[in-house]
């Protein structure tokens, strides 16, 4: 820690389903929920569930890996 903050690894990445819940496109016990699922599916991305469980659509999903990434998300790309 230094000065009151914590320092992250330098490839520390905020979670997918931290993105989500903090643009509130996902609820606390939505995203709580679809890691229970993960857990159970092997290989599964959490984005992945979301998806599936019709919470997002893939279009967010991109979005919240554009911004873990600090990369912009293109508009107009065909995502199905």
């Amino acid at each position: 820690m230094i000065g009151g903050m914590a320092l992250q690894p330098r490839n520390w990445r905020k979670p997918i389903g931290e993105i989500l819940v903090e643009k509130e496109l996902v609820t606390r016990a939505q995203l709580e929920e679809a890691l229970v699922l993960q857990r159970r599916q092997p290989g599964k991305k959490i984005g992945e569930v979301l998806v599936k469980l019709g919470y997002v659509d893939k279009k967010d999903v991109l979005r919240a890996h554009a911004e873990q990434l600090g990369m912009m998300y293109e508009t107009g790309v065909d995502t199905d």
